[in-house]
């Protein structure tokens, strides 16, 4: 299938997106000919164009700040809960570190050592205190 049946398929936004982000973000120059071909084929407002061209530059935008946001107060307090559940925890961290979210990573894996440290204190107490009451 070449690149212009694709574009015939593709909706607006994705055409506009490889249109405005071209050869830089990898698509082959042919993708990117066939893709404002196909722009202009489709005869689209402009104030649509517009809209679309400012989604587009917003994304782009938080896309270049979002490995800087930290997790918030409810993502701290609920790994810090959850934290002994590796499978799930250790899995959410890695997600977010995929999605490129890597401040929110990097927090999540320390509120994971935070509940760890938690529940090995609160056993070190009722082994200490066990014993004196015990005694």
């Amino acid at each position: 299938m070449n690149f212009t049946e694709r574009m015939c398929r593709a909706p607006d936004e994705e055409i506009l997106r490889i249109v405005l982000s071209g050869e830089d973000d990898g698509f082959a120059e042919e993708a990117v000919t066939a893709a404002k071909n196909e722009l202009d084929r489709r005869n689209l407002h402009p104030d649509a164009l517009a809209q679309m061209e400012s989604e587009f530059s917003r994304d782009q935008g938080f896309d270049k700040i979002k490995h800087l946001i930290p997790l918030g107060t409810a993502g701290r307090v609920a790994f810090v809960l959850f934290g002994p559940l590796l499978v799930i925890t250790i899995s959410v961290a890695i997600v977010l570190r995929a999605r490129g979210y890597k401040q929110k990573s990097n927090d999540a894996f320390w509120c994971i050592l935070l509940s760890y440290a938690i529940l090995f204190s609160v056993f070190g107490l009722f082994f200490v205190f066990g014993d004196l009451l015990g005694a």
